[in-house]
C-alpha cells in the first residue's frame, strides 16, 4: 500500500499509475 504515482510497482508490491 503507498507509493509514488508512476507505472512501476512499489516495495510493497501496488502498481499506481497516474
Amino acid at each position: 500500500g503507498g507509493g509514488s504515482t508512476t507505472v512501476s510497482p512499489v516495495s510493497d508490491g501496488y502498481v499506481l499509475q497516474k
